[in-house]
């Protein structure tokens, strides 16, 4: 029977191990009750472990040789008292001996090396009758490269070479000339943006072709240059290498001050427009105190760390179908009242791409905010084309349905899926038409949302609404009267945004009939990939939500939610906080409200 509880024991330890991968530091410890003695077994066991092998310490060697395991007390040299775990009853009856080595810690082969010592601690006051083993260990994490299907993206920092710039500039306009006349041929809406979008990427690859890998952002192509050279004569000629090494110590020095005149010139351009955000945040940069990147680690439903990429791919489209899911209707097909034809002009179009920041990933169409600031009023006409022909049929190019969401943890330690945000990334130029749009209807939504809400509002923040809720406080004391609050945070409130219901709310509003078109072509038809580690998942209907990335959503959000309380409040409108004949009864900040009694 003793027998046959060891071999369910290694069975069962054989299970466990089955469940690790290669490249985890898998360490098993405890009491084996088996002898491996001194005689050293090749990749097994080391010389210096203590008496002689007995039949179970046989049956140790064999498991550890199987699952390619080394017993690591075994292999540094000791003196005896630091070898033996465990004391018989018997011992020092009759000046008897009787001490054994059946304790140990054993690692895999792979990781051997990480364990610097193992020896026992005699005399310890653990209340038992075995010797704690005790083992140093240190791991090196290395990072491995993987093999992505990233592409490889256009080398923008050339832009400030204003030579290379303006004759990009100069190619691009010419182009454009072309696009015009073939796009005035054109009907479809896909065919007209291809030909933008194919033009602006041939050029783009042609003058911002990526170079050579740069670890510093400092680093020019003359520093590389000189870098190659020095290699050359790196073991013919010390003085050559010498003065290479000289000249590219000089060459490091200038481009570093450069570099930094620059950062600070763009400090200097941010305080002055009093964008009091990004200057901290580029004060933060170059001085490193930057909060780091959080290194994203995921748990199945089982609480079980996922290591592969392709499960963790699989994980994130369940999770999306299921915070996307939801039973929408039928898009209602009924015309809407005709307001008249209202033009995009390309004034228009100029205004919200200089209001465009640089420096955002692009989304699946791979066309930044710097390709299109290049183009000159001929690109801006035919962009202004494209944009009428658009707003006219009510409908978008096909590739701008897509988005690509980025996963970005809320907290530290993130862990579930739901402690992740899901940012869209969209098509830059889908971004400076829907600019336009948020223009047109920004006054008309704007106007209805009430004093209340403090989210994603010019001039009004957190601590506008943390000083009225004061306030109130303070007004309510001074009478004596008592204030009671509840305080609301909708679970992914973003998210769960009704498609037909904020259609219905932006009719209701009186928004004009081609806006509303273009809202409802844009959600009714959106997918998304997620991007995992630079790979890529299905495509994945999005049925509810409004996505996080796109500009509209704050405005829309806020309509929805405006409309909600409205109608949730209409019975007890007359129920809060009166000051001056006006009733206060909820503070919101974007989706996070407190209601006030």
């Amino acid at each position: 029977k003793a027998d046959e509880e060891v071999e369910a024991m290694y069975k069962e330890l054989k299970d466990l191990l089955d469940t690790t991968k290669p490249e985890e530091v898998t360490v098993i410890m405890g009491d084996f009750n088996a002898k491996v003695g001194s005689e050293a077994v090749d990749g097994c066991t080391g010389s210096f472990g203590l008496g002689t092998r007995n039949e179970r310490g046989d049956r140790l060697i064999e498991f550890c040789q199987n699952e390619d395991l080394v017993i690591m007390n075994t292999t540094f040299k000791m003196p005896k008292r630091r070898l033996y775990t465990w004391t018989a009853p018997g011992h020092g009856v009759n000046n008897k001996i009787i001490r054994n080595q059946i304790d140990y810690i054993i690692i895999k082969r792979r990781f051997r090396n990480a364990i610097k010592s193992a020896k026992t601690y005699p005399g310890a006051d653990v209340g038992s009758d075995h010797n704690p083993v005790v083992a140093k260990m240190e791991v090196r994490l290395k990072k491995v490269q993987r093999k992505t299907n990233a592409k490889k993206s256009l080398d923008l920092t050339k832009l400030k070479n204003e030579e290379l710039a303006n004759r990009l500039k100069q190619s691009v306009c010419n182009e454009m000339i072309n696009i015009k006349q073939q796009n005035s041929q054109i009907d479809k809406i896909d065919e007209k943006w291809n030909n933008i979008k194919t033009t602006l990427m041939k050029e783009g690859q042609n003058f911002l072709k990526p170079g050579r890998i740069k670890k510093k952002s400092w680093i020019t192509e003359d520093i590389l240059d000189l870098m190659d050279e020095r290699r050359k004569w790196k073991n013919i000629d010390r003085e050559k290498y010498r003065k290479i090494q000289k000249e590219i110590k000089k060459k490091i020095k200038e481009a570093k001050e450069k570099q930094l005149l620059e950062e600070c010139l763009e400090i200097e351009k941010y305080e002055r427009m009093y964008d009091s955000f990004n200057m901290h945040k580029k004060v933060k940069e170059i001085t490193g105190t930057q909060k780091k990147k959080q290194v994203g680690i995921l748990k199945n439903l089982r609480g079980e760390i996922i290591t592969s990429v392709q499960d963790k791919i699989n994980h994130w489209t369940e999770y999306i179908k299921e915070l996307f899911q939801d039973n929408r209707p039928p898009l209602d097909t009924t015309p809407l009242e005709e307001t008249g034809r209202r033009i995009i002009t390309t004034a228009e179009i100029a205004y919200s791409l200089r209001n465009m920041k640089n420096k955002k990933a692009p989304g699946p169409d791979d066309v930044p905010t710097e390709l299109l600031k290049i183009m000159d009023n001929n690109g801006l006409e035919v962009l202004a084309d494209l944009f009428n022909t658009m707003y006219d049929l009510g409908t978008i190019p096909k590739e701008w349905l897509s988005s690509t969401f980025i996963t970005l943890p809320k907290k530290i330690n993130a862990r579930e899926c739901s402690d992740y945000r899901t940012i869209a990334l969209m098509s830059h130029t889908l971004k400076l038409f829907l600019k336009i749009i948020h223009l047109r209807i920004y006054g008309k939504l704007e106007a209805e949302i009430s004093d209340s809400q403090f989210g994603f509002r010019a001039g009004l923040g957190t601590r506008e609404a943390l000083f009225a809720i004061n306030v109130l406080t303070q007004k309510c004391l001074d009478v004596n009267k008592n204030i009671f609050a509840c305080f609301i945070d909708f679970e992914k409130a973003f998210d769960k945004v009704q498609h037909e219901k904020l259609r219905q709310i932006l009719i209701e509003k009186n928004i004009d009939k081609k806006d509303i078109q273009i809202i409802t072509s844009l959600y009714w038809n959106q997918t998304a990939k997620v991007r995992v580690d630079e790979e890529l998942s299905e495509d994945i209907m999005i049925l509810r939500g409004v996505r996080q990335g796109c500009i509209l959503s704050p405005l829309l959000f806020n309509t929805y939610s405006e409309a909600i309380f409205e109608e949730t409040l209409k019975e007890h409108g007359d129920k809060g906080i009166k000051i001056d004949n006006t009733v206060v009864n909820n503070i919101r900040y974007a989706d996070d409200t407190v209601m006030l009694a």
